[in-house]
C-alpha cells in the first residue's frame, strides 16, 4: 500500500497504517515500516496518535532470545458491529467484535413477515446481544446488510429485488429509522463476498480479481486497480442472465439461453430429476436415497455416474463459455468460484481450468488462475463484517 508524507494527508496515513496492523497484526513497528517503505519516526509518530485514539495495542512479543520486540494489534475488543444476512425464508445475525470475533449469531425466520415485522425482531435480537454481553448500544459501530441483488446508495433503491419482504425502496431509510445510532451499510452479497477474499484472504496481492458465486442466481464481484467496482448504476456483476443458447431453455426473464438456466444449482437439479423421470439410467439410486439434489449429484459425478457427468459437463462447458469471454474483456489476475464450485473436488476443479484454458487463445503464463474460495465457518457473517470494517475505518479516524 502506498503511503503518503506530508502533512496534509496525516488522516490517510493514520488510515493507511491502521489498515496494515489489522490485515497483519501482530506486526512490529519494523516489519510495519519495511512494508510501507516509510521511516520508522513517520511510523512512530502515526502509532502514537492511533494509541490515543485507543486504536491500537502494542504489547511485548515472547522471547525466543534477546529482547523480544513489541508488536502492534488493533483493539477492537470494546466496538461491536452486526452482520445481518437477508434471504428468503430466514435472516442470519452474526455479532462481532471489531477484532473479528463472532460473538454469537442467530436466526429468524420469516413467512409472510412485512418488512416492519422484520425490522422489529432484528432489533429485538440486537438488544438481546446487547443485554447478554453488557454493552451500550452506542459502541456498536455498523450494522452490514447483504442482499442478494444490486443495491443503488444514492437513490436507496434495490434492482430487482428477489425477497418478496425486502422493499425495493427506501431500505436504508427504514433501518435508519430504528437503528438511528449507528452506521448502516447495504452491499450485495457477490460484492462483500468477492472485498473479503481480495482483501482478507489475499491481503490486496491482486490487483484485478473476479468472484463468481453459483447457485440459484448467479453473480460475480469484481475488484478492479484494488477498488470494488460495481459499474455506473450499480449493475456490474449481473452475469446470470448472459446468453449461452438462443434456442435453449426460456428463462425467468423472458428470454432463451440464459447462464441461470443451465449451470444454477436449480438448473442441474431440475435437469437431473426431469431426466429421471423420463428414465434415464443412472447410479444415483445406489448411491443415495432420494431426494436427489446438486450436492448428492457432484458426489455421484465423482463416481463416474453416466447421467450426473453428462449434466454437470453440460452444465459447466456453459459456465466455461461465459467465463472465457469475462476473462478476455477484463483480463483478471485471478478468479475465485463459490457456491455450487464449493462441493468440487480438486479434480473438478482441474478439469474446469483445463476446459477454460482450452477456449482461450492466450499464452499460459496470462491466463488467470482458477480456484474455489476459502473454506470457513460462518463465511458470510464473517465476509460482512471484514467489509463493515472497511467502510468505519474513516469514522473510527
Amino acid at each position: 500500500m502506498e503511503i503518503k508524507n506530508t502533512k496534509s494527508l496525516k488522516k490517510y496515513n493514520k488510515k493507511a497504517v491502521l489498515s496494515e496492523i489489522v490485515n497483519r497484526q501482530p506486526i512490529s513497528r519494523s516489519d510495519l515500516s519495511n512494508y510501507l517503505d516509510v521511516s520508522h519516526t513517520t511510523i512512530s509518530n502515526l502509532i502514537t496518535e492511533l494509541k490515543k485514539q485507543n486504536l491500537i495495542i502494542e504489547k511485548r512479543s515472547k522471547s525466543t532470545g534477546g529482547r523480544p520486540p513489541k508488536l502492534l494489534s488493533f483493539n477492537g475488543k470494546n466496538k461491536y458491529t452486526l452482520s445481518i444476512i437477508f434471504k428468503e425464508r430466514i435472516i442470519l445475525i452474526g455479532f462481532f467484535n471489531l477484532n473479528k470475533k463472532l460473538l454469537d449469531k442467530n436466526i429468524i425466520k420469516v413467512k409472510k413477515n412485512s418488512f416492519k415485522d422484520v425490522l422489529n425482531s432484528i432489533d429485538k435480537m440486537a438488544n438481546k446481544f446487547f443485554k447478554q454481553f453488557d454493552i451500550d448500544k452506542k459502541t456498536l459501530f455498523g450494522i452490514g446488510i447483504s442482499i442478494p441483488n444490486n443495491y443503488k446508495k444514492n437513490n436507496d433503491k434495490i434492482i430487482n429485488n428477489s425477497i418478496e419482504y425486502l422493499p425495493d425502496l427506501d431500505i436504508e431509510k427504514r433501518l435508519k429509522n430504528v437503528f438511528d445510532y449507528t452506521n448502516i451499510y447495504i452491499e450485495n452479497y457477490a460484492n462483500i463476498e468477492a472485498f473479503y477474499e481480495w482483501n482478507h484472504r489475499f491481503l490486496r496481492k491482486y490487483k484485478n480479481l473476479l468472484y463468481i458465486k453459483a447457485e440459484d442466481s448467479i453473480d460475480s464481484g469484481i475488484i478492479l486497480n484494488n477498488e470494488l467496482y460495481k459499474g455506473s448504476f450499480s449493475k456490474a456483476g449481473n452475469i446470470a442472465h448472459f446468453i449461452v443458447n438462443p434456442n435453449g431453455k426460456k428463462c425467468s426473464c423472458g428470454k432463451k439461453g440464459c447462464l441461470i438456466t443451465t449451470s444454477s444449482i436449480k438448473a442441474i437439479e431440475d435437469e437431473f430429476n426431469e431426466a429421471l423421470w423420463k428414465g434415464a439410467d443412472t447410479k444415483i439410486q445406489d448411491l443415495f436415497a432420494s431426494p436427489y439434489d446438486y450436492k448428492k449429484i457432484i458426489k455421484a459425478y465423482s463416481k463416474d455416474d453416466p447421467l450426473s457427468k453428462k449434466i454437470i459437463n453440460e452444465s459447466l462447458n456453459s459456465f466455461s463459455f461465459i467465463l472465457t469471454n469475462i476473462i478476455k474483456f477484463i483480463d483478471p489476475e485471478l478468479i475465485i468460484l463459490a457456491g455450487l464450485f464449493d462441493e468440487f473436488n480438486k479434480n473438478i476443479i482441474n478439469e474446469f481450468n483445463k476446459k477454460t484454458q482450452e477456449k482461450l487463445s492466450f499464452s499460459k503464463d496470462s491466463i488467470p488462475k482458477i480456484i474455489k474460495r476459502s473454506k470457513e465457518n460462518n463465511y458470510q457473517l464473517k465476509a460482512i463484517n471484514s467489509y463493515v470494517f472497511h467502510q468505519l475505518k474513516t469514522n473510527l479516524l
